[in-house]
Parts: C-alpha cells; structure tokens; sequence
C-alpha cells in the first residue's frame, strides 16, 4: 500500500498525541494554554489558502478558573463554562497556534469536552467540531456540582470552518427531546457522551454519540455540511450500547 509522506506524518502525530516519549507539544508551553489542563484529543488535516493544516482539539480549561472551581471535595461548574478548544500548525506539525475557545451558543449553558473533529471530502477548507452541552433547559442557575450526568447533559453542539480550522462559527446543537425510555416525563435532552464525526465523499458529514438514557448510539447527518443535521436510524436497535462510538466512511460512501 503506497502512503503519501503527509500521511505518515499525520500518523505520526496521531502517535506522539498517544503518549509518545518524544514529539512536538501541542497545547501548553508559552502560550494562552499553560494556564489549564488539556486531555482527550481528536484531530483532523485541512487544505486552505495555498496552505496544509493540522487541527487538534481537546477537552481545555484554558482560563476556566471563573466557571470551573475545584475543592479539595469536589468541582463545580458555573454557567458559561466550555471546555471546546483547539490548535492548528501551519507546518506539518513543527510549531503550534492555539486557536482558541468557543463559547455556548444561545439556549445551551456549558459547552463539555468530548471533542470530534473532520473535514469535508468535497471542500478540504470546511471543518466540523463537536462537543457535548448542557441545555439551559437542564442547568441549575447556581451552577452544578459533582460529577456530570444526564441531570444536567443533555445534547452536543457543532461549530463549523470555512478556512479550514483556523477559526471556528457555530453551526448547530443536536438533542433527542423524546421522553427517556421508562420515565413518564418528557426530557429536556438525552444525556449524549462521546463524539466521532466523519465525512463522506459526496460532501455528506456524520456526527454520533452514545445516548446514555437508551444506550443506543446516535447517528446525525448533514447530506452536504451545509445543510442542518437529521438523527438517522439508530445502527444497533434491540442492542445495548455503553461505550463511545468511532464512525468512519469507506470511499465508496458506506458508513461504518
């Protein structure tokens, strides 16, 4: 199988992201993100302006001392709070710019990590990002405290590029309102957890997330990036599902 060289340089960086020993730094260093910690990464390659793009991103709390407090018991998370930040390099991964953090588009409180990224097969300068929310809907007005679960998740949220991961716009929230299987109540989100995107050669984009409330996996598409997403028909119905999903689209358009 032939490999291109940028592509063994993408796995590569996918390697040291892993735990490699040695490696460029990514987030932290001199930069806005020494101020925070950063875990969990996805990571995706543009074409824009003449130029090739690496694009990482990672749960960060990047300047989160105001809405995200510790104790020496536990931590508390204000309104306003995300977690969605990201870095790009110019240069095949030599050197890093942090791109910076998004913030909770209107209706949502807290923007929570859990990144996904890809780019469009049809426009290599279009980048999608995902990551979880917490609903208005769903967030105590004090803020909440403890571990996160679906008392206060309730959905993902989806910022989109046009120049090809250097600056990101919102695009769209994805959430399941239907009432959660054994409740009389309706919902106010299905807890979602997990994010993988992918996109296909005819410009379609897949977003998917387990649903913790059906333990189902959820798949949402957009049939050209341009267009809103629609949940498609659950892939495992009459399975039980409790882990993160990984999707990804063969090149003849099937998604698996």
């Amino acid at each position: 199988m032939k490999v291109s060289m940028r592509g063994i340089l993408f796995l590569l960086l996918i390697l040291c992201l892993s735990g490699c020993a040695t490696g460029v730094r990514v987030t932290g260093g001199t930069d806005a993100e020494s101020f925070g910690v950063q875990s969990e990464t996805a990571a995706t390659t543009s074409f824009s302006g003449g130029v090739h793009r690496i694009i990482v991103a990672y749960n960060d709390e990047t300047n989160s001392q105001a809405t995200i407090q510790y104790t020496s018991s536990t931590r508390k998370v204000l309104h306003g709070a995300s977690l969605m930040g990201w870095s790009y390099s110019n240069d095949d991964g030599a050197t890093w710019k942090y791109g910076g953090k998004l913030t909770p588009p209107a209706g949502w409180a807290v923007l929570w990590g859990d990144p996904g990224l890809t780019t469009s097969r049809r426009n290599y300068g279009t980048v999608f990002m995902s990551n979880l929310a917490f609903p208005e809907a769903k967030f105590p007005v004090g803020g909440a405290s403890g571990s996160v679960d679906g008392l206060v998740a309730g959905g993902a949220c989806l910022f989109r590029s046009l120049d090809g991961g250097v600056s990101f716009k919102f695009f769209q929230c994805l959430s399941d309102q239907s009432p959660v299987p054994g409740s009389t109540s309706s919902s106010k989100g299905h807890f979602y957890d997990g994010s993988s995107l992918a996109a296909g050669p005819s410009g379609e984009i897949y977003a998917s997330y387990v649903d913790l409330d059906t333990s189902q996996i959820v798949v949402y598409r957009s049939a050209d990036g341009v267009q809103p997403f629609a949940p498609m028909p659950p892939p495992f119905p009459g399975y039980y599902v409790g882990s993160h999903p990984r999707i990804q689209v063969g090149p003849d358009g099937v998604l698996f």
